[in-house]
């Protein structure tokens, strides 16, 4: 048996640094709430590093995921966040019922995730957060999508989880990601400029004259904030839209490529396959097994 439920979402939240150093806009796209009753070994990942976060929640043992410093057990009861760009494989040894919830923390720069998070983790004291996540999943039919009930339920149970996350990292992260947010918010008009419109051409002219910077500046800026340039920064965007769209819509490859800002398949494909190592054919037949 299997029940998929899915939606792309928004939301948007913003948070301080308690020194008030800056203010960052977060904003969560959520891509898939599901529900999955997986059969004995069919759940088999091989060094997934996907670009979205993840939550899970099970109703018995019998999964798990390995990463090079350990494994985690999946547990009832439980909840457990995977941040994005963390490696991990994944199996299961028997039937169980997996509850997910893929997002994207956007405002939160991909290389700070993968500097500060880098592999899953269990929520603590979590049993009624297991039961919430649970019940979210299970609401509606692929054919019936998701009601606006669960849909703001859905985004709730996603912040909360983020925050329980947060809370239960040592201090000295905190610090070092308040030092990263510091360091972007020069450019973090371009930042939201390109989230919004990774469907249209990029312009690196424009995105200067958002940040009130000369072109020449700005790149040099933005290169050091961000580690990549920002045609880079762009592309890897787009192909975590892409991805999601894969994933989670039956749009055509086609289509995927226009609306996130390839023109064309063939483009699409060169670009998908450098960065995910499959192409978007096979990279949709693969993740939807």
């Amino acid at each position: 048996m299997q029940r998929v439920n899915s939606a792309i979402l928004h939301a948007d939240m913003f948070v301080s640094d308690p020194n008030n150093v800056t203010q960052i806009e977060l904003h969560i796209r959520l891509s898939v709430v599901a529900e999955l009753e997986l059969a004995p070994g069919s759940w088999n990942i091989l060094n997934l590093r996907a670009s979205h976060w993840r939550l899970y929640a099970v109703d018995r043992a019998g999964g798990w995921m390995d990463m090079a410093d350990g494994a985690v057990t999946f547990l009832p009861q439980h909840v457990y966040i995977v941040p994005a760009g963390a490696a991990f494989n994944g199996g299961n040894d028997s039937t169980f019922l997996q509850s997910f919830i893929h997002f994207d923390v956007v405002g939160m720069p991909h290389f700070s995730a993968l500097e500060l998070f880098s592999k899953p983790t269990e929520l603590s004291d979590s049993t009624e957060l297991c039961a919430r996540v649970r019940d979210i999943c299970a609401r509606r039919t692929m054919s019936q999508g998701i009601d606006l009930v669960t849909q703001v339920e859905a985004k709730g149970v996603v912040y909360e989880s983020l925050a329980r996350f947060l809370r239960d990292q040592p201090s000295d992260v905190h610090q070092r990601y308040w030092n990263i947010a510091a360091s972007v918010e020069a450019v973090l008009p371009a930042l939201r400029h390109v989230e919004h419109n990774l469907g249209s051409a990029i312009v690196n002219a424009h995105l200067a004259s958002l940040c009130h910077m000369s072109e020449g500046h700005f790149m040099r800026l933005f290169r050091k904030c961000m580690k990549i340039t920002p045609g880079q920064y762009a592309q890897e965007r787009r192909v975590g839209l892409a991805s999601q769209m894969l994933m989670f819509t039956n749009k055509s490859i086609d289509q995927i490529a226009t609306e996130c800002g390839f023109g064309n398949r063939y483009y699409l494909t060169r670009v998908f396959s450098r960065h995910a190592g499959i192409g978007p054919a096979a990279y949709r037949s693969t993740v939807r097994r």
